[in-house]
């Protein structure tokens, strides 16, 4: 039976039909009304618009005297009246016609009218108003006709109308989902042959045998006729819409057994029996005893399973004070007859059951309080369920107002009433407080109870028993976060609590289950993620919460951080995202600190690219009781390995490890797409020669990849956290050719990325003049992108608190370039923002050549043609020392030139006596198509080139030395483009020294000429004079050349006046040559002119 009222702490049913409509009567054309469906008793509101639709069903409404009245045509011509309703129902909280429930406020109920007159003042047979009610053997289950024919046997039955002024003669109107009209209308019997009719009936269906009391046998009848408005046929409501109108009925039947009041409810296809203490009756003597003695002995009823008065018995164990609410009798619905044309389905039963609610004092747990238990019992699973009873759940008198309240289900006893009166009972209950008072719940989980349902039964083996409870709790509690505990990521808003204690007898045991579902959200840019959270406790035990997310950003996890860390651990994170992550949580059980978090550890599938790396983030308190860490449950339950070693926090400090490795991944991935898991903006500012790099996870599924996330600068004991300091995120990816190190630092707000990559070897060159076989020139080739907010780049101080944490890990260190001038600094900027390639030997940077410093319209280094690109850097030198079986390398330079990277090298050759010197050796590698991993790839053709711009020889036999360089080279610069070529020569025989040097140039920009100049000189003793000897003479010329002239200052330097220009060259025709044309860092003394020239001749 479907009930309206406040109570459901009843067992689901099982297989319990729903009724339907019993009878299609027609389907009538009529016009809608416009204007709003609104009853109530204003004399001012007009009952026309609701005629239109209730004439249909026999009802007629009128206002008179203030008072709202209906009047049914069908039913007798009775008169109802919204001025009965406080007399028959009590008063109400608005309107006279007010309903209570969900119906309040569209619906109206209106009280009967007792006729003084007519039908009703006399007795009238049983069949015509059952007839009346739509109750007949084409509608009926075989159970109601068994019923019917029981009291009726000669169809000459007659019933009277109850005059008593409480008796529920109601009707109510109700327009929501459908113009509903419920006629209830009670009447009783006196026909001894009728009540032994029903005596036989129930002892024929339920085994029961009873004597029933005919003056107290009532049958109460109800229909409910309503239209619906037959839309898939007319979507569009017109004037005259098509109404479906049907009708459906319920009868009741009552009587008294010895101290009980029993009731029958009939309904097409359902029949069901009650057994209650008599409304407004204080019945005393033990309830178990009566419910015995009048129903289970003797009466061929099972008492298997039900409650008696023996200790042993789970029910005296739960319950003190008992007091019946009511016993329901009934049978399983089986199955349904076919239905034909003339015949509907009708239900099949099975077996009997038989259901007990009660009304019992609470006498298990640490409260105080009165707690007041509804429980039922059912026989077919032998368990009691039921709910607290709070201020809130007792049924108010509205309740009796709706039209589906039946007084044995909805509203509780008198004598229940009558205790509660003297008794009290209590707004809330705290969960904890029920069960023992020793245990702590965990900081911030709300407890005051306003609800709660509760299961009991035996024990599986029959002995014992087993009690479970169950709540909702909704908190709006603020929780200060202890900064010695471990972060707690969520707020416990609203919880489910589950409670199970079992008895054998001889232990207890009890086990606490909290469960909540939590949003978690990180802002505008993050999408958020459901965190379903399991909080659990045992007998003498201690407090572990499980949790999980699905498919969610990493950046939500900044929650479970410091709260002075959450920002900089948000912003790190970024755009990173988890497949899944598993909580666990302790709590601290005893002690000042008991429901403090000590400790979590939170796991998850972290996905880079198509690689899936296994994330641990594991944090212990100070609080931490080691026997109950996280991570010991993570370890015992295979969610961490066991020889896994976890943080064990000392001398008052937390301690946090934040880190991720490779697991069973089965796709690969590219440096590109890993990056771009980090931050989507940076791919598009790295060459292709990173980005393409492949990764891959190795046979196993185990690689040497490694994330890590930890805090920077000065800490604080048991903070972990300083306002000065910052947190660092660290990624490498350690392969057989390469290292990938991607790091983001942010201390104070401000977010700074290094991208740094250990290139594969240069690859060994064939066909090289002179040497044929060139080895690498150095040892080590490195990539380094540097990204602030800021031209500003890294400090040294950075970089230290960079690669502090690189070495604890075991990882590469960051490299950057030592200079005098920053050895002792530790503030100023060592590395620049930009693009780096590093040449290292013998594991110290020697050279660092900075290219593609950002644009704002431009950020592309591998790109310099594209509009607004920086203009390429000059390249870079540095000094080296390595020596290879035919060379010696003493200086190299460097030069990204996009896509090619330019290796230039100085370097000697020792063939005897004689010393060759390249000069403008040139090694150029094309990385368009080529990844830093694997440099090898070179060697295809076409991707190197080799320029040699110059040769110098040297030949050193005493007293004979010689020298020589010849150089060829393209000037493009300052807007001269020129062909140059030059070169010189020096020989030495003893005193004698020779040395000649010279260029030719054609010049092709900003005009077109050809410009020539030589110089010479001869040392040693040449002439003799009475008055001097000459020992040097210097000339030269020059053809479209000038000789820049000296300042006083430059005089001494002067070639053509002094030999000291020239005194640190020697013979050497290349420094001599050198000194001559300038080095870039002095101005020449001869250049290139048009229409210039110039001789000169000097001695000594």
């Amino acid at each position: 039976m479907a009930s309206s009222g406040d109570h459901s702490f009843e067992n689901p049913p099982t297989n319990t039909p729903t009724g339907q409509p019993s009878l299609i009567v027609e389907i009538i054309p009529f016009p809608l009304p416009l204007d709003e469906f609104i009853v109530n008793s204003n004399p001012n509101t007009s009952s026309s618009s609701w005629n239109k639709v209730y004439e249909a069903l026999g009802v007629t409404f009128s206002n008179s005297s203030g008072s709202l009245n209906a009047k049914v045509t069908s039913f007798w011509d009775t008169t109802f009246s919204s001025t009965e309703n406080e007399n028959k129902f009590g008063p109400s909280n608005g309107s006279a016609t007010a309903v209570g429930g969900d119906e309040n406020p569209s619906s109206a109920v209106f009280g009967m009218i007792l006729p003084t007159s007519g039908a009703l003042t006399t007795p009238l047979k049983f069949s015509e108003v059952r007839e009346k009610f739509g109750i007949n053997n084409s509608n009926a289950n075989s159970s109601l006709i068994s019923l019917l024919d029981a009291v009726d046997r000669a169809g000459a039955l007659m019933i009277t109308l109850d005059q008593d002024p409480k008796a529920r003669n109601a009707l109510w109107i109700v327009p929501k989902d459908a113009y509903k009209v419920i006629m209830n209308m009670v009447f009783t019997i006196a026909n001894e042959e009728a009540i032994r009719g029903l005596e036989s009936y129930i002892k024929a269906s339920y085994g029961i045998t009873i004597s029933i009391s005919a003056r107290n046998c009532r049958f109460e009848f109800q229909q409910t006729s309503f239209f619906i408005p037959n839309l898939p046929k007319r979507p569009g409501l017109g004037t005259n819409p098509e109404f479906i109108r049907s009708s459906k009925y319920r009868m009741v039947v009552s009587f008294q057994v010895a101290s009980f009041e029993v009731s029958i409810i009939c309904t097409p296809d359902d029949m069901e029996f009650y057994f209650s203490d008599p409304p407004n009756a204080l019945v005393t003597g033990n309830i178990i005893d009566r419910l015995n003695s009048a129903i289970v002995n003797g009466s061929g009823m099972s008492s298997n399973g039900f409650p008696d008065s023996s200790a042993a018995n789970p029910f005296s164990k739960i319950l003190k004070d008992v007091n019946l609410w009511y016993i329901n009798i009934g049978r399983e619905v089986i199955g349904h007859t076919a239905a034909t044309p003339t015949q509907p389905s009708i239900p099949e039963y099975g077996s009997l059951y038989w259901s007990i609610k009660l009304f019992g004092k609470w006498e298990v747990g640490a409260s105080s309080e009165t707690i007041l238990l509804g429980l039922s019992y059912d026989s077919r699973d032998q368990t009691f369920f039921g709910q607290l009873l709070f201020q809130a759940d007792l049924p108010t008198d509205m309740v009796k107002r709706q039209h589906g309240f039946f007084w044995v289900t909805d509203d509780i006893p008198f004598s229940v009433r009558e205790k509660l009166r003297t008794r009290g009972i209590p707004r809330s209950l705290n969960l904890l407080g029920l069960f023992s008072q020793s245990i702590k719940a965990p900081k911030g989980v709300p407890l005051e109870l306003t609800q709660g349902y509760i299961a009991f039964r035996r024990g599986d083996n029959g002995s014992g028993t087993e009690l479970s409870f169950g709540t909702n709790i909704k908190s709006q509690i603020a929780v200060e976060e202890n900064e010695a505990a471990a972060p707690f990521g969520f707020s416990w808003d609203e919880i489910a609590a589950q409670v199970a204690i079992q008895d054998t007898g001889t232990t207890s045991t009890t086990d606490i289950v909290i469960s909540t579902s939590i949003n978690l959200r990180g802002g505008a840019d993050i999408p958020p993620a459901t965190l379903s959270v399991d909080v659990e406790y045992s007998t003498g035990g201690f407090w572990v919460l499980h949790g999980r997310l699905e498919n969610l950003s990493l950046a939500l996890l900044a929650k479970f951080f410091h709260k002075n860390n959450r920002e900089m651990a948000k912003g790190l994170l970024g755009t990173l995202r988890l497949r899944y992550a598993d909580v666990i949580y302790t709590f601290n059980s005893s002690g000042e600190t008991a429901g403090e978090p000590s400790s979590f550890v939170i796991t998850g599938a972290l996905v880079l690219g198509g690689l899936e790396l296994d994330l641990t983030y594991e944090f212990a308190s100070a609080l931490i009781d080691s026997s109950q860490s996280a991570a010991k449950i993570a370890q015992e339950s295979g969610q961490l390995p066991s020889d896994r070693e976890t943080l064990r926090p000392s001398g008052g400090e937390s301690q946090w490890s934040f880190e991720a490795d490779l697991g069973a991944s089965t796709t690969g991935a590219t440096l590109g797409t890993i990056i771009g898991s980090f931050s989507p903006n940076a791919i598009s500012s790295l060459p292709t020669f990173v980005t393409n790099i492949d990764v891959a996870p190795a046979a196993g599924g185990k690689a040497p990849i490694k994330l890590k996330l930890a805090s920077v600068g000065n800490t604080t004991a048991g903070s972990g956290v300083s306002p000065g300091s910052g947190l660092i995120l660290i990624f490498v990816v350690s392969m057989l050719d390469t290292t990938f190190t991607y790091i983001s630092l942010n201390q104070r707000g401000v977010t700074k990325r290094v991208l740094q990559v250990n290139a594969d070897q240069i690859p060994i060159v064939s066909d090289i003049p002179l040497v044929k076989v060139l080895p690498p020139p150095f040892d080590e080739l490195r990539y380094l992108w540097v990204d602030t907010p800021t031209p500003v780049g890294l400090s040294k101080d950075e970089i230290n608190q960079i690669n502090a944490e690189l070495e604890k890990g075991k990882m590469a260190k960051l490299a950057y370039k030592e200079t005098s001038k920053d050895s002792g600094a530790s503030a100023g900027p060592v590395l620049q923002t930009g693009h780096h390639f590093m040449v290292l030997q013998g594991g110290k940077v020697i050279l660092d050549h900075v290219f593609g410093k950002p644009n704002p319209d431009s950020p592309d280094p591998t790109n310099p043609g594209g509009s607004g690109n920086a203009q390429d850097p000059p390249p870079t030198k540095g000094a080296i020392d390595k020596q290879t079986p035919f060379l010696t390398i003493d200086g190299i330079q460097l030069q990204f030139k996009a896509p090619v990277l330019h290796i230039e090298i100085s370097a000697t050759i020792v063939l005897g006596p004689i010393n060759f010197s390249v000069i403008g050796f040139d090694i150029g590698f094309n990385l368009e198509n080529i990844k830093l991993n694997n440099l090898a790839a070179l060697l295809s053709p076409g991707l190197i080139s080799v320029g040699l711009h110059g040769l110098a020889v040297k030949v050193d036999k005493p007293p004979v030395t010689m020298s020589g360089v010849f150089i060829h080279e393209d000037i493009n610069a300052g807007g001269v483009v020129a062909e140059s070529y030059r070169g010189g020569i020096a020989f030495g025989f003893q005193a004698w020294q020779f040395m000649a040097v010279g260029e030719y140039r054609i010049v092709t920009q900003p005009q077109n000429y050809k410009s020539v100049f030589v110089y010479a000189k001869l040392d040693g003793p040449l002439i003799t004079l009475a008055f001097a000897t000459v020992s040097g003479v210097r000339v030269g010329f020059g053809y479209n050349s000038i000789v820049r002239s000296p300042t006083l200052l430059e005089l001494p330097q002067f070639p053509f006046l002094n030999s000291s220009a020239d005194k640190e060259a020697g013979n050497d025709p290349m420094k001599i040559l050198t000194a001559m044309m300038g080095d870039g860092n002095n101005a020449p003394w001869v250049s290139a002119k048009e229409d210039s020239y110039w001789v000169a001749a000097v001695s000594r």
